[in-house]
Order: C-alpha cells, then sequence, then structure tokens
C-alpha cells in the first residue's frame, strides 16, 4: 500500500494547466461533509457534492474521475490513500501513456506511482510541466477521441457524470466519490462560448465561484491632446471627425484570457472592416508591417504602480507604455487586406485581417495581459456627410484548451485550424461635414457668374460639387430664360408649364415648339488635384449653388474671387467649425458669418449687393447742371433788377 499524504501540489499545479474561461476557482468553500471519522469511506464511496457558481444557462459540465483513494482524516487535514486510477480513466490507455523503465523494460506505472513522481516532483512541477500532464491524461479518458493530426483531445459529454443546471445556484454534481476529478465542458450556448477544463479536490462537499477570463476587445480613435500640465499626449475616443484626406489613427486592445497559459497553440485574429469612405494606409514605418504594428503590454503595473485590467484604461496604457513595460510581436502577425461587398453577413468597404495561428511563437506574451494593434487609415472622397464613416472590428480567438494542438501544417491565410470564439462586434466613427454656397442677389435671383475661394485648417483634398443640367426627355426639371440686371441667365424648376394660371413664357421650348426637359446631375471635382496651401476655387454652379465636400474641424475664410458684373464684392467671411465628439455634431462659431446649420452640415446664402449707379458723361446728368444753373443766373438777375429799383427809390 502506498499512502500519499496530499496532492496539494497537483491539485494547484493542474488547477493552473486546465482553465479557459474558468481560469480557476476564485473562491471554494471548505468541505462540508460532516464526517466524524472519514476514514470510514473507502476508495469507490462516498456521496459529496461539487456546485459551481455559474448561473448562465446552456453550458454542459462533465466531471470525470481521474484518481480515487481511501479518504481518512487526521485532525484538520484529511487525505487519500491507496491510490487508484478514478472511474473515468481508460486503464489500457494509462498503460501507453505513463510508462516507466524497469531495467531494459518499458512498464505502464500504477496510478499510485504516477501520483507519487507528481508529488514527489512538485517543486518541478510548472506551467509547462502541468500541461503536458494535462494533455496526457485527457487522452486517458474513457471515450476521448484523439485527432491524430494534432493530438487535439475531444472529450465524451459524460463519462462518468453530468451537471444539474439550477437557474438560483449554478451548475451541481452531487454522488461524488472521494478523489481527483477533471471538469470540462463538453458544450456550450453558442459558438463563441468558451470551454473550460480544470481539476478539483473532492474530499467533502464543495462550493466554487469560477473566476471568468474570457476575451475582451474593444476599438478606440487616437487622437493628439495638450494635457493639463502643456505638455502632448494621446487619448482615445469613439467618435471623431476628419476632413477628406485626413488620417485617422485606430486602437485596438485585447485582453487575453488568464488561462492563455493552457493552450498549445493561441489563434488570434482582428477582424477590422473599414466603409468605403476609408481607405487602409499601407505606409511602411520603422516597427509597422504592412501598415499595421501589433504591440504587447509586459507589464500591466503600468500607471502609477496601478494594475490595468480594463480596456477603458487604454489612454493611461498607451500613454505609458515605453520598451520597459511593452515588446512589439508585429512580426508574429500576417495580414491582408480584401474588398467585399454588403450582404447579409458582410458590410461594404475593406476588410483588414491581422493574424496569427500561434500568438505563442511570441515568448513574452502572458495570460491576462493585452495584445493591442494599431493602424491608419484615410477618409477618401466616398466618404458619408454628416452621419459618419464607420469601422468596425471583432476579434477571433482559440477558446477551446482541449483543442489547440499545432498540428503538422499551418494553413494559410487567417484559416483557424482549431475552436475559435468571436468577441462582439466594435464600432467607431469618423464624421464629416461641407459647406453648400447659394448665390443670389438682392432681389432672390440666382447669380451663376461667381468664384469662391475656401481656405482654412480643415480644408486637405476637398471636394467641390455643383449642380449639373442636362437635357434630358424623361428629366423632372423644365428651364426658364431670365434677365437678370441686364444679363440673360438659365434658371430650373420643378414646375410643370402646363400649371394652370402659370405665366409661362419663359419656359424653353426646343424648335418643334415643344418644352425643354432636363436631369440634375451633381459633379464632383478637386480644383488643382489637391487643396494647395490649404485652399480650394470653384466657380458656382447654373443653379446658382456649389459645395465644398469633406470639411473637418478648423478656422475657415470664404472669399469672393470673382464677382458678377455690376455687383460689389462681399467682405470674407471668417469663421470656425467645431465638432462634439460626445453628440456627434458640428457647430459654426461665428454669430456675424451668415452660414447655418442643417442635417449635420453648413449653409450660406451669399447676397450680392449691385453697385452704385453714377450718371453718364453727355446725359442726364449734364442737363440738370445746364438748368440748374440757368436758374441760378435769371434768379441772380431778377435779384439784381429788384435791388436797384429799391435804390432809386
Amino acid at each position: 500500500m502506498k499512502r500519499i499524504k496530499k496532492l496539494a501540489s497537483l491539485l494547484l499545479a493542474m488547477v493552473m494547466a486546465f482553465a479557459m474561461t474558468i481560469t480557476a476557482f476564485a473562491s471554494a468553500t471548505a468541505p462540508t461533509d460532516g464526517t466524524e471519522d472519514p476514514s470510514n469511506t473507502p476508495a469507490g464511496q462516498g456521496n459529496f457534492s461539487l456546485t459551481i457558481e455559474d448561473t448562465t444557462a446552456g453550458y454542459t459540465y462533465a466531471i470525470y474521475q481521474i484518481f480515487k483513494g481511501d479518504l481518512s482524516k487526521d485532525g484538520d487535514e484529511k487525505t487519500l490513500s491507496n491510490i487508484e486510477w478514478g472511474a473515468s480513466v481508460n486503464i489500457d490507455e494509462a498503460a501507453k501513456v505513463f510508462t516507466k523503465v524497469v531495467g531494459n523494460d518499458t512498464v505502464a506505472m500504477t496510478a499510485s506511482e504516477v501520483a507519487a513522481s507528481i508529488s514527489a516532483d512538485s517543486n518541478k512541477f510548472d506551467e509547462k510541466s502541468a500541461q503536458e500532464f494535462a494533455s496526457k491524461i485527457a487522452k486517458c479518458i474513457s471515450g476521448a477521441i484523439v485527432s491524430a493530426e494534432t493530438g487535439n483531445v475531444t472529450l465524451p459529454t459524460a463519462s462518468y457524470k453530468e451537471a444539474t443546471f439550477e437557474a438560483a445556484r449554478g451548475y451541481i454534481f452531487a454522488g461524488l466519490d472521494a478523489g481527483y476529478y477533471m471538469v470540462a465542458n463538453t458544450a456550450v450556448p453558442d459558438l463563441n462560448g468558451d470551454f473550460t477544463r480544470y481539476m478539483m479536490e473532492i474530499i467533502g462537499d464543495v462550493t466554487a465561484k469560477p473566476k471568468k477570463g474570457t476575451t475582451e476587445s474593444d476599438k478606440y480613435i487616437e487622437e493628439g491632446v495638450t494635457k493639463p500640465d502643456g505638455t502632448e499626449g494621446k487619448d482615445y475616443f469613439k467618435n471623431n471627425e476628419a476632413p477628406i484626406g485626413g488620417t485617422v489613427n485606430y486602437t485596438i486592445p485585447v485582453k487575453l484570457p488568464e488561462n492563455y497559459g493552457d493552450f498549445d497553440s493561441y489563434y488570434l485574429e482582428f477582424a477590422d472592416t473599414l466603409s468605403k469612405g476609408l481607405s487602409f494606409s499601407k505606409d511602411q514605418t520603422e516597427g509597422n508591417k504592412f501598415g499595421v504594428k501589433v504591440t504587447v503590454v509586459t507589464d500591466l503595473n503600468i500607471v502609477n504602480g496601478k494594475k490595468v485590467t480594463s480596456a477603458s484604461d487604454v489612454a493611461d496604457v498607451m500613454n505609458a507604455l515605453t520598451e520597459n513595460n511593452s515588446a512589439d510581436i508585429t512580426d508574429t502577425f500576417k495580414a491582408q487586406t480584401t474588398a467585399q461587398t454588403a450582404s447579409s453577413t458582410t458590410k461594404e468597404g475593406t476588410l483588414l485581417q491581422v493574424w496569427t495561428h500561434d500568438l505563442k511563437a511570441a515568448t513574452n506574451v502572458k495570460a491576462g495581459t493585452w495584445v493591442i494593434l494599431t493602424y491608419s487609415a484615410v477618409l477618401n472622397e466616398n466618404a458619408v456627410i454628416g452621419t459618419g464613416n464607420p469601422n468596425y472590428v471583432s476579434v477571433k480567438y482559440s477558446n477551446d484548451p482541449n483543442n489547440s494542438g499545432k498540428g503538422d501544417t499551418e494553413p494559410t491565410g487567417p484559416n483557424p485550424k482549431n475552436p475559435t470564439g468571436e468577441t462582439p462586434e466594435k464600432d467607431v466613427n469618423t464624421y464629416t461635414t461641407e459647406l453648400a454656397i447659394l448665390k443670389n442677389n438682392e432681389s432672390g435671383e440666382i447669380l451663376a457668374d461667381a468664384e469662391f475661394t475656401l481656405s482654412g485648417t480643415g480644408v486637405k483634398i476637398t471636394l467641390v460639387k455643383e449642380e449639373v443640367f442636362a437635357v434630358d426627355p424623361d428629366g423632372a426639371y423644365w428651364g426658364l430664360k431670365k434677365v437678370v440686371d441686364g444679363k440673360e441667365q438659365t434658371q430650373y424648376t420643378l414646375i410643370d408649364p402646363a400649371t394652370p394660371d402659370l405665366d409661362n413664357k419663359d419656359y424653353i421650348k426646343d424648335a418643334s415648339g415643344n418644352y425643354v426637359k432636363y436631369t440634375k446631375t451633381s459633379k464632383t471635382f478637386v480644383e488643382n488635384g489637391i487643396g494647395v496651401d490649404n485652399k480650394v476655387t470653384a466657380m458656382v454652379g447654373e443653379d446658382g449653388r456649389i459645395i465644398f465636400t469633406g470639411l473637418g474641424e478648423g478656422h475657415y475664410t470664404l472669399s469672393e474671387s470673382k464677382t458678377p458684373a455690376g455687383y460689389n464684392t462681399i467682405d470674407d467671411i471668417i469663421f470656425d467649425v467645431k465638432f462634439d465628439k460626445d453628440t456627434q455634431k458640428f457647430s459654426v462659431e461665428d454669430a456675424s458669418a451668415p452660414i447655418t446649420l442643417g442635417e449635420n452640415t453648413l449653409q450660406a446664402d451669399i447676397i450680392n449687393q449691385s453697385g452704385s449707379l453714377l450718371p453718364s458723361t453727355g446725359g442726364i446728368g449734364t442737363t440738370i447742371f445746364y438748368v440748374v444753373g440757368g436758374i441760378l443766373v435769371i434768379g441772380a438777375g431778377i435779384l439784381l433788377v429788384a435791388k436797384k429799383r429799391m435804390s432809386s427809390k
């Protein structure tokens, strides 16, 4: 008889080795079996229970007895002696896996010898050794299926017992014999659920509260800020603004599970979708592979000694990263972009995938830490105006330590070979706006022959839109000939010339006497190809309108660089555009500017006043001088005669 005093070291190591989401029990109550003399509980007997306080329905917990033995008590210490293989172990398989050399022969080890060897090497039983034992014992479970290609183990639903779920208490195993057990999930609520596997010592009734460790992710937009002390730093937001041509910097932190060490290999993939208004920036810079960079936080105690655990602390983390508490692991990853169209399962835009089939190739990554992806995009000419340009991300990750073998060959592309879960999709939004100008005179009539220049800090690659009308029998508009201040213009209207009581003499007709119809289209161009010195210039369209599209927050000046003949040039309009990240709304800060807000866009009605009408040479102006002069001469003569008569008297 071989007596093992207590396998505390085995329990501790295997708890570390077998966890996934439930990496260990955060707390487990002391056994409450109430047995006065447990020595009367021989191997294969007992009536103990294990309650897992996980009230999330839909999981299947199975329990497998690995070791059993005689339970005895010496003071406060309980001991299992006469160790044997448990009811769930396939003894023939165990004989193949656990062997020893006797002389020149290799023979099977008994359960007692396996337990004794583990206890004897407890000081050397580190995380790696625990993983090796976990892999070995899992293959020995009755009914387990072992993949010949990868060595992954699929455990049976219940080789020994399956837990009963109670909504108020969790998952309950009852009627357990004394021994050591493997507890594992054999089914999860959905594809993204996390599988678990861990060891428990049952020498009395046990209630365990699982410690969750699900992989977590989030997404932020990085912007430079000035701190209260005047130094430059970074801050992180869910919404921002940018002009077309402006750069948007993204940060995606992923927190690894506490049982990261339990996996033979670990798949991690960032699946990021840029909407059509965003172009992935492929700039190659130092430490930036294919336009992306992946950093791991090697020391979580980086913010004034405080352990950072939440993705909401990303600003603190990113501002505190140094070469002493982080490492560049970009070379562990691969990246690719794919254009995709909208469907029931995909969004229109560009899919950026950054992945590694084995994160463990980066030796400085550990459980519970963060892996952070950073990259940039440029707001392009397809940007949506006013309502935001979203960027989405979800993260795929290994979620089953029972199936995490590397296999003989690595798959090509982002195709995980082993089971994965996926984090909920997160998104951020970038907003841009436009300035729409309507040009008219003081009578409200359209003025087409005008040119405007917009300059400012928010002008990058500014698109200019003008309305263009083309003859189209199926169009919705009719043309009219109007004379504005002696100059003929073509204007357009949606009013049918056949409308009763309408004076339609100005409507344009073709050679056959039919009213001409037009279609309105929007022509978009960039003056000079790109804003030069933060400035763009364009002519007002035929309908008196022009739209400067793709403006961000900044200080602007709108100048009339060409004025219609006979009108006074307007004074420069100077204004500031602001953006509120909380409300996602643009605003104008200048009460004197004739600019109003529309649907998160800017509008301006620009009115030209006519010039002063001075008299012309040889015209009525000189006649007036002659008449007035003659009247003055006659008046003077009359006054002189009257004065002489008065003198003679």
